[in-house]
């Protein structure tokens, strides 16, 4: 029984640069961060996308048109740093218990 449930140890070795070999728990904590950034991501991106040209459109948004570089800067810090948070977050949250 023993040998039938060390099987993955078993076919971790060797493993490269010396490391030690991840857990299944992280691998399944990479895939679940790495699924809450590739969901959120598209997600804030339209609503982002949207804002963005509602607000400093090219052809007559809400805001004069000197503001259009900063709204532009400001909605892709937005889409860059908004799922980079949620993925720390999920990260966090699924870290090893005390």
């Amino acid at each position: 029984l023993c040998a039938q449930a060390d099987w993955l140890s078993a076919s971790r070795l060797p493993w490269p640069l010396g490391g030690k070999p991840t857990s299944g728990a992280t691998v399944i904590r990479a895939l679940l961060t790495l699924i809450a950034f590739l969901v959120t991501l598209p997600v804030i991106g339209v609503m982002t996308f949207f804002a963005v040209i509602f607000l400093a459109g090219p052809h007559g948004g809400v805001l004069p048109q000197w503001t259009e570089p900063v709204v532009l800067i400001l909605g892709w810090s937005v889409v860059i740093v908004f799922p980079t948070l949620v993925a720390r977050k999920v990260w966090l949250r699924t870290g090893k218990a005390k």
